[in-house]
């Protein structure tokens, strides 16, 4: 035995018994450990559904507040603009502020929002630009097999849950908005 790969049939057919009884125990092995991750993987999908109310609430306070259906006061609006900076570095940051224009909301809230994020940043074409700045919200929603198991066929295909489909949803633009 040389110890590089050929072709599997031939090479295991090759190794003493003892060796083929490791590969085997090592089989055993990996099959509870993908066991202990679809137990995992379920647990996980119960914590999402049990703390769903509470994540829904926060974002709706977010799409108020980018759709212009809520202005924060103070208490909510407390913490800095920027985490890291100095007070006099934030105050530069500040006398650097446009004069209030009368705008509502927060701007081209998603653009940026999808713009820096390392998922979605490639996606962003010039010409998606102009239709994403009158974005208001984004949700998603999750539906997951709470029965998540590894196939019986090929359990060592298991690599815990994955997106089957995606379904986007009809935009309903205001009149002379996007298209």
């Amino acid at each position: 035995m040389d110890g590089g790969v050929s072709d599997i049939p031939d090479f295991i057919g090759t190794l003493p018994m003892a060796v083929k009884k490791r590969v085997c125990a090592l089989k055993k092995f990996q099959l509870d450990s993908i066991e202990v991750e679809a137990k995992f993987y379920e647990l996980v999908h119960q914590l999402e559904k049990e703390f769903e109310a509470e994540f829904n609430k926060h974002y709706e306070q977010r799409r108020k507040i980018v759709a212009v259906e809520h202005e924060p006061n103070d208490e909510e609006s407390k913490l800095p603009i920027i985490h890291g900076l100095e007070e006099n570095e934030i105050k530069e940051l500040n006398d650097k502020s446009q004069p209030d224009d009368g705008s509502k909301g927060i701007p081209s809230f998603w653009l940026n929002v999808l713009k820096r994020s390392d998922m979605t940043q490639d996606m962003i074409q010039d010409h998606d630009e102009p239709i994403l700045k009158h974005l208001t919200d984004i949700t998603t929603s999750i539906e997951v097999d709470p029965h998540i198991k590894p196939d019986a066929e090929d359990p060592f295909g298991f690599d815990g849950p994955s997106v089957v489909r995606a379904v986007g949803d009809t935009i309903q633009w205001n009149d002379g908005e996007g298209r």
